[in-house]
């Protein structure tokens, strides 16, 4: 089969890429290890392969979330510029160039392996290989056949006018237009011609070959028409031809039995394979005038073309239609003009554009998910193979691309930091897909396996900070070291309050200062036994008479909390009283006086004065001697434990 995807495994494929989805979005993002990807494809011909689908269902390594991390693999400078596109094959990749030459780079490495020289320019003509002999098409008016592994020639065809397409192989006939008018048919051993067709006008498409029949677009210059020819593969012979009020120089691509192409008047058709039958055509409105001069890609249902707006305004778009109905599904600007036909592979479409940009969309939804800003134009077509990446600029530079960065792990369960829990249990998965192999390493202990989407449990660790690595590599081979670290804190704080009232006061209010010796802590209270909202400074109104009780905590960021802390204390609003039990005669000689007196409270303190003396503590009986002849007056009153303070009782006699 020359390595080619055909039809029937195409089918088997799409099926399982399509279970794959369905299974991503049931089970979510994790992403089971894998061994490393093996070489199982190649990118024989313009835009894959004879029927032109442009889409690689075996590429694995190059995903929606490994696309991300690509980055150069290695580059190449040719002498002239480039407009064919890369072929892969055989461990090489293969380019033509206007510089006249056809070459072969080792894929890996870009080492130049060979290249061979025609006699004039090689311009639209991709390199298309085929049991390892390569043909191309050149300026010279000659179809080339080189030994692929040497670039030895085998043999050249002529023809009457420039080669400025992809020759395309299938079941050992080589398939070829010239600007002369003719389709050709050649043996691929010898370059012996098979059958030799009129198209009619130039020949400026590539074939595509498909179930037997040849399908290939014209142009006739006289006319201003284009044609498509559907021909038979074995006779040449005409099966049916169809004419469009447009130039064709999008070579079309065969799926699902259609035959998919796009006009320089911006309109893409599906017709029918067998019949030529227009089954829908889809031109996008709301832009300027365009081409689409691309070659559409298939893949799962959706078609992707790129169209170049070139009045009023230079822009590229990305679209996607519905390949049954031609309903548009997606579509994404470039910055500028581009022509570079769409490559699928692993839920990616590549395309590039004369903005210097090749760019990675989602295939599902047009989202950009990587773009490399080149510092030339490319018109060239990528090709996607075995994790890499190809394209090359309008100067001359082959480039490739590969995953060059690791994969990073996401966490789905990780411990609080920091935490009271001395054993820790992570879930982790990778943002791409990667290699079997994984391991985890605690601190600096032993390494250990684990897996993406399994718990992974740490064991018993002592206090202080500590730091989860997670080691693991991508399909590309590009290994990365993810870290989680958090403080294990099994130390309860400390709680202090400060301020609030005495044990007795007659206020009925009480502020209070509570601290931690962790920054960050939380407090906790009760009052009374009834719950209470607290912060560093709590302030109490509203205080009833009577005896309350504060119990407060505080919890550290880790989850510790402290013993409780109590105050204490009554609040007595009520005043004492007082009152004389005995006191001297209102008028007496007797110089010496006796007092006795009585608070309802026995714990008040006494006060009393003399005279205009001040006051002081007593206690009753108080005796007041030495008296001198005249008025004296005895004051007394009773101040409690809370400040309360009783009447004062006033007494006045008369010393004769």
């Amino acid at each position: 089969m020359d390595g080619r995807v055909r039809r029937r495994k195409f089918g088997i494929l799409s099926a399982l890429t399509v279970l794959s989805v369905a299974a991503a979005a049931l089970f979510g993002p994790t992403l089971t290890p894998s061994a490393p990807a093996e070489v199982t494809a190649s990118w024989p011909q313009f835009h894959g392969q004879p029927d032109h689908l442009g889409y690689n269902p075996l590429e694995s390594v190059l995903e929606t979330q490994s696309v991300t991390g690509l980055g150069i693999a290695w580059t190449a400078q040719t002498g002239g510029a480039i407009t064919s596109s890369p072929t892969v094959a055989n461990g090489m990749v293969y380019l033509s160039s206007y510089d006249t030459k056809v070459y072969a780079f080792n894929a890996t490495t870009g080492a130049v392996v060979w290249t061979y020289q025609t006699n004039g320019e090689i311009r639209a003509s991709s390199v298309a290989e085929s049991n390892g002999v390569v043909y191309v098409g050149s300026d010279d008016k000659n179809v080339y056949a080189l030994d692929a592994i040497t670039g030895a020639k085998i043999w050249s065809f002529a023809t009457n006018d420039f080669v400025r397409v992809t020759p395309t192989i299938e079941n050992g006939i080589v398939y070829v237009g010239s600007q002369d008018g003719h389709e050709y048919a050649l043996n691929a051993t010898t370059g012996a011609v098979v059958w030799d067709t009129n198209t009619v006008g130039s020949v400026e498409t590539s074939a595509a070959v498909d179930n037997g029949v040849v399908y290939v677009g014209s142009v006739n210059y006289v006319t201003m028409l284009g044609t498509m020819w559907a021909l038979d593969a074995s006779t040449g012979a005409t099966i049916w031809s169809k004419t469009f009020d447009s130039f064709l120089r999008s070579s079309p691509s065969t799926a699902n039995g259609m035959v998919y192409f796009g006009s320089d008047g911006g309109t893409i058709y599906a017709l029918n394979e067998a019949t030529g039958a227009t089954v829908w055509t889809a031109k996008p409105t709301g832009i300027g005038t365009f081409y689409a001069k691309a070659t559409p890609a298939i893949a799962n249902g959706l078609l992707y073309e790129t169209l170049a707006e070139y009045t009023p305004a230079s822009n590229g778009y990305e679209y996607a239609f519905d390949a049954s109905t031609g309903a548009i599904v997606w579509s994404a600007a470039m910055i500028d003009y581009a022509t570079s036909s769409p490559a699928v592979a692993g839920g990616v479409v590549y395309a590039a554009s004369f903005d210097w940009r090749l760019y990675a969309f989602d295939a599902a939804t047009g989202t950009i998910l990587w773009r490399y800003v080149n510092d030339k134009g490319m018109n060239s077509s990528p090709a996607v193979v075995n994790g890499y990446v190809y394209i090359a600029d309008l100067f001359g530079k082959v480039m490739a691309f590969k995953d060059i960065t690791g994969p990073t792990m996401a966490f789905d369960a990780a411990p609080a930091s920091p935490t009271n829990q001395k054993n820790a249990t992570f879930q982790f998965h990778a943002n791409e897909p990667t290699q079997a192999g994984w391991t985890c390493q605690v601190d600096s202990k032993p390494t250990s396996s684990c897996l993406p989407g399994k718990s992974y449990v740490t064991g018993t660790l002592a206090d202080g900070t500590h730091t989860l690595s997670i080691t693991a590599s991508d399909l590309s081979g590009n290994s990365a070291t993810t870290t989680f670290s958090w403080t294990v804190d099994t130390v309860p704080p400390v709680l202090t309050i400060t301020g609030g009232p005495p044990a007795s006061t007659n206020k009925t209010t009480a502020t209070f200062y509570l601290s931690s010796n962790e920054t960050g802590s939380t407090f906790s209270c009760t009052l009374d036994g009834a719950p209470l909202t607290c912060k560093p400074t709590t302030s109490l109104t509203g205080l009833a008479d009577g005896p309350h009780t504060l119990i407060a905590t505080t919890t550290d960021p880790a989850g510790n909390t402290s013993a409780p802390v109590t105050r204490t204390w009554t609040v007595d609003t009520l005043a004492p009283t007082i009152s004389l039990t005995g006191e001297p005669p209102l008028v007496t000689s007797n110089t010496t006086a006796t007092f006795t007196f009585l608070s309802n409270d026995s714990t008040a303190k006494l006060w009393c004065k003399k005279d205009s003396l001040g006051w002081n503590l007593c206690t009753s009986p108080f005796t007041w001697s030495k008296l001198a002849i005249g008025a004296h007056t005895f004051q007394v009153y009773a101040k409690d434990a809370a400040g309360n303070v009783s009447p004062t009782i006033t007494y006045t006699w008369t010393v004769t």
